[in-house]
């Protein structure tokens, strides 16, 4: 673990793809385009959606591991245009296209004039022994030469990121992030921006369960957060009980992440996908019970970690239990905390 202060720099998302039309789209009704729209959105939220997996990726990562000077943001968001902001910083619709206006080269003033602002101001509050994590790429000089001139040495990015693409890097930043591993940085000055791809990542994959209430917001939450690397698993969408199984089983047997956007309020009901999850290779130590959203929303996700601690009534194979529920049912285990 680095005990040296640091801010980490987060290069932005492409404004130029699908998932950014589709975010700006006049029509659009999903959460986070109406929030766009009314200026309320903040920039980590859509260059999230935009981006998908790496910015993602990004979040999470400096959520477990940002050890900033006091005063000074764990994060900021190299924005085109306008320079370094905090991932909570709230960005309407027309400043949006004006960010994707605006060209992101080393030579072009517009970009690099307040990016060297914001970065010299942030330099003079951090002091001589801050690092600063650049969480972006460092095959181009589009980061890295306006901000070698003012951070030289102190300027570091993650080792790994040498030969590994945007979707493999988000990869390994959530990997980090929930298994409390942080990455090892190298100072970008002098070091080697190219080399061979390294290995694939082994394959993680991921049960996430939400629970909540028809109109908590839970199929939104899985649009902005999950939909890029996750398969949509949803009673509504499937129709019936057999056919969600059925993709459940196909995801367990193909090694692929999923979201089960059900309400799930009852024990029996989680802990049924549990015994899925465990029964089709996904390890206990991966589910367990945390809550996020707020305000509009109510959502619940399990995921992570700690073993299930539910029982099944009767001795009977956890298979046909979860397909089935021959069992009856599964009963509260004497050590379950889950709500």
């Amino acid at each position: 673990m680095n005990s040296s202060p640091r801010v980490f720099l987060l290069s932005p998302a492409n404004t130029g793809g699908l998932r950014c039309a589709m975010l700006m789209r006049e029509n659009a009704e999903f959460d986070l385009a109406v929030r766009l729209r009314d200026g309320i959105a903040t920039i980590g939220e859509v260059y999230a959606f935009i981006s998908g997996l790496y910015f993602r990726g990004k979040m999470e990562y400096v959520s477990v591991f940002a050890s900033p000077p006091k005063g000074i943001p764990g994060a900021v968001v190299i924005v085109p245009g306008i320079g370094l902001v905090p991932p909570e910083t709230l960005v309407s619709i027309e400043q949006l296209r004006a960010i994707s206006r605006v060209p992101i080269h080393e030579d072009n003033g517009a970009y690099r004039i307040p990016l060297l602002r914001d970065a010299a101001l942030l330099e003079s509050h951090g002091g001589p022994g801050c690092q600063y994590v650049l969480l972006g790429s460092i095959a181009t000089e589009k980061y890295t030469r306006p901000l070698l001139d003012l951070f030289g040495a102190r300027l570091v990015f993650p080792e790994a990121f040498v030969g590994r693409g945007d979707m493999s890097r988000g990869g390994l930043m959530l990997r980090c992030a929930r298994t409390a591993v942080e990455l090892t940085y190298v100072p970008v000055q002098g070091a080697v921006r190219h080399g061979a791809r390294p290995p694939k990542l082994e394959r993680w994959r991921e049960a996430v369960i939400f629970v909540g209430v028809q109109g908590a917001g839970k199929t939104t939450y899985f649009a902005e957060h999950f939909a890029a690397t996750h398969v949509h698993v949803s009673r509504d969408v499937q129709g019936t009980a057999m056919r969600e199984a059925a993709l459940i089983d196909g995801c367990l047997r193909d090694g692929r992440s999923f979201v089960i956007d059900d309400t799930n309020t009852t024990r029996a009901s989680r802990a049924a996908f549990c015994w899925a999850g465990e029964g089709g290779g996904i390890p206990g130590d991966r589910i367990s019970f945390r809550h996020s959203g707020g305000g509009r929303r109510s959502v619940a996700i399990i995921t992570g970690k700690t073993r299930s601690r539910f029982r099944c009534r009767r001795s009977c194979d956890r298979r046909r239990c979860w397909r089935n529920r021959s069992c009856g049912g599964v009963r509260r285990g004497p050590r379950c905390s889950a709500t």
